[in-house]
């Protein structure tokens, strides 16, 4: 086994290109690009630490207004759950009052 020879690389994986290292300028080229398709480029350039606080900002801000909008949904279907349980335990006593004249034991 000590002479076996080692399983040849396949070609598909050795053709690939090694990812940018973090901090190189392919790396600062290939971000900056990225950014700029997704039209955020240009905020980039300033002072990234205000940005980031903005964007934060932002980001709370909708998760407030999605955690409110839950908050009512839930709120409005379960007062409309309450009352289709309402309305069904009506109709099964209304229902329970209409049999009990048809019913065998009530014949007797």
């Amino acid at each position: 086994m000590a002479g076996a020879d080692p399983a040849p690389s396949s070609p598909a994986v050795a053709s690939l290109p090694s990812p940018p290292v973090r901090g190189s300028v392919a790396c600062g080229l290939r971000r900056r690009s990225i950014f700029k398709r997704q039209g955020i480029g240009s905020r980039c350039d300033g002072n990234p630490g205000s940005e980031l606080n903005e964007s934060w900002s932002e980001l709370l801000l909708k998760l407030r207004e999605l955690k409110e909008n839950l908050r009512n949904w839930r709120s409005k279907l379960d007062a409309q759950v309450k009352t289709y349980k309402d309305e069904l335990s009506e109709r099964k006593k209304t229902l329970k009052t209409e049999l009990e004249p048809l019913s065998p034991n009530s014949r007797n």
